[in-house]
C-alpha cells in the first residue's frame, strides 16, 4: 500500500518534469535500498553475505552526498536497525550487536555533517538553524516546533486538500477518468493480494510500519528545517515534499491497516484513483503551458531573427506557473546560440519582479549585470511582453504604450530593439527536438 501511495502522492505535483527530478528519485531509491540491504545483512547467515550486504548498504548511503534532500532519513536508520536486531538477537544481546552494525553508518553520518556544516558552505541552501539556536534559542526552539507541526500537517493532510482543490478547479477528461479507474483497480488487486497472502500479516507489521514511518516522516524534514527551506503543496515548493515521501506513504499505509478490511479497501482504492486523476490533470496542465512556451518562442524567432550577443531580455507577469525565468533563459540561449554550452551564456532572460534589486540592481541604463556566466549591461536590453491575446510585443523606448503588464512599464525605457535585433545574420530556430506538439 505504501508504495502505491508514494507513486501517486498528491503532495508532489511535478512528476511531469521527470528528467529534472531524476537525481532526486535515484538518490531516494538508493537510500531506501540501503536500508533494505542493511536489514538483509543482519539477517544473513554467512559472514561473506553479511559483509557484502552491509558494504552495499554503506555505498548506497553515500549517494546522499550528491543531494541533501534525504539525509534526514539517515537518522531513521538506528530505528530500523534496532527493531530488526531485537527480533534476531533478543533483548539481552541486541545492544552490543547494534553498535557493531551501526558504527560504519555513524561514521559516515558524522563525516557528512562535519563536511556540510563546517567545510562546504554553498550560497544556497544555507544551514541557518545552528546560528539561530546560538543567538536566540528561546525564540528558535518554539518557532522550529511550530514549523515542524505545520509542515507535518501539510504533507499528511494538506496534500489531499490540494488534490480536492485541483480536481474541482481543473477539467477532468475521459482519459483521466479511465486512468483513475485503472489506478483504483490496480489498488484493489494489491489489497486483495495483501489480505489473502499468508506471508504478509498486516496486523502483525502495522505497528512496525507506523514506528519506522513516523521516524522517517519526522526526520525527513530535518534538511528543510535546518535551512529554513519553504514547503508547500503548490508549485514550485511542492518539490520539497519529496523529503517526506517515504514517511508519509508508510504512515498512511499503517493508518489504513488499523481500519477494518472493507473500509480499508474502499478508502485505499478511492485515494489511489483520485490521486491518479490528480496527477493526470497536473500533467495535462504542464502540456498546456508548454504549448504556450512553444508559441512564445515561435513568435520571438519570427520577430527577432537573431539577437546580439550580450543582450539582456526582460519580461514580467507572463502567464506561466511551471516554467520559470530560469527555464525560459535556457531555451533562449539554446535558440539563439545553439553551438555553445550551458557554461557560456551569451544571453540572459530575467523576470523583472523576481530579479530587481538583486541580480538586476535597478531599472537604469549603463548598469553592469552579471549572473552565472553572463556578462551584460542594461544599456543593451530588449523588453518583451504579452498582450491580452497572448501576442508577443517587442517593446521600444521610442514608442508610447497605453497599457503594459506588470513592471514592464518601468523597464520599457531600456528597450533598444533597433540595436540588439540582427535582421541580416540568419534565422534563429527553436530547437526542433522541443518543437513537437505535446498532447
Amino acid at each position: 500500500m505504501g508504495a502505491a501511495l508514494a507513486l501517486v502522492y498528491p503532495g508532489f505535483g511535478q512528476q511531469a518534469q521527470a528528467v529534472q527530478f531524476l537525481l532526486h528519485f535515484s538518490v531516494l531509491a538508493l537510500v531506501l535500498f540501503s536500508l533494505w540491504a542493511m536489514v538483509r545483512g543482519i539477517k544473513a547467515h554467512k559472514r561473506v553475505e553479511r559483509i557484502a550486504w552491509m558494504g552495499a548498504a554503506l555505498m548506497c548511503a553515500c549517494a546522499q552526498i550528491s543531494i541533501e534532500y534525504f539525509i534526514g532519513l539517515e537518522l531513521a536508520r538506528p530505528v530500523v536497525l534496532g527493531i530488526h536486531l531485537r527480533e534476531r538477537e533478543g533483548k539481552a544481546k541486541w545492544q552490543r550487536a547494534f553498535w557493531r552494525h551501526y558504527m560504519p553508518f555513524a561514521v559516515f553520518l558524522a563525516g557528512y555533517l562535519i563536511w556540510r556544516i563546517v567545510i562546504f558552505k554553498p550560497a544556497y541552501p544555507q544551514i541557518t538553524l545552528v546560528d539561530k539556536l546560538q543567538v536566540s534559542p528561546l525564540e528558535a526552539v518554539p518557532e522550529g516546533v511550530l514549523r515542524m507541526g505545520r509542515d507535518l500537517m501539510t504533507v499528511m493532510v494538506g496534500a489531499w486538500v490540494e488534490l480536492i482543490r485541483v480536481l474541482r478547479r481543473m477539467p477532468v477528461r475521459g482519459w483521466m477518468l479511465a486512468a483513475g479507474t485503472a489506478g483504483a483497480g490496480i489498488g484493489l488487486v494489491i489489497l486483495l493480494f495483501l489480505d489473502k497472502s499468508k506471508k504478509i500479516d498486516l496486523k502483525g507489521v502495522r505497528n512496525r510500519i507506523l514506528l519506522i514511518g513516523g521516524c522517517m516522516l519526522v526526520f525527513g524534514g530535518v534538511p528543510l528545517w535546518a535551512s529554513e527551506t519553504p514547503l508547500t503543496v503548490t508549485h514550485p515548493w511542492n518539490r520539497t515534499t519529496l523529503c517526506f515521501l517515504s514517511g508519509v506513504s508508510m504512515v498512511s499505509s499503517g493508518l489504513l491497516a488499523l481500519l477494518s478490511c472493507k473500509i480499508r479497501r474502499v478508502l485505499f482504492i478511492v485515494l489511489v484513483g483520485l490521486a491518479v486523476i490528480f496527477q493526470a490533470q497536473i500533467g495535462a496542465d504542464y502540456a498546456r503551458e508548454w504549448a504556450l512556451v512553444q508559441d512564445l518562442f515561435r513568435q520571438l524567432t519570427e520577430q527577432v531573427p537573431q539577437l546580439k550577443a550580450g543582450t539582456l531580455v526582460l519580461y514580467d507577469d507572463f502567464p506561466f506557473r511551471y516554467y520559470s525565468a530560469n527555464n525560459l533563459n535556457a531555451l533562449l540561449n539554446w535558440t539563439y546560440d545553439p553551438e555553445r554550452g550551458a557554461g557560456d551564456e551569451q544571453y540572459k532572460l530575467f523576470e523583472i519582479d523576481e530579479r530587481l534589486g538583486g541580480a538586476l540592481p535597478a531599472l537604469e541604463a549603463d548598469i553592469l549585470v552579471t549572473h552565472g556566466t553572463f556578462r551584460g549591461n542594461t544599456s543593451q536590453t530588449l523588453v518583451i511582453a504579452l498582450d491580452s491575446e497572448r501576442k508577443l510585443m517587442i517593446l521600444d523606448r521610442e514608442k508610447v504604450y497605453t497599457a503594459l503588464p506588470g513592471r514592464t512599464r518601468e523597464a520599457v525605457h531600456l528597450s533598444v530593439p533597433g540595436e540588439v535585433i540582427l535582421a541580416d545574420t540568419g534565422q534563429a530556430q527553436f530547437p526542433c527536438v522541443l518543437a513537437a506538439r505535446v498532447e
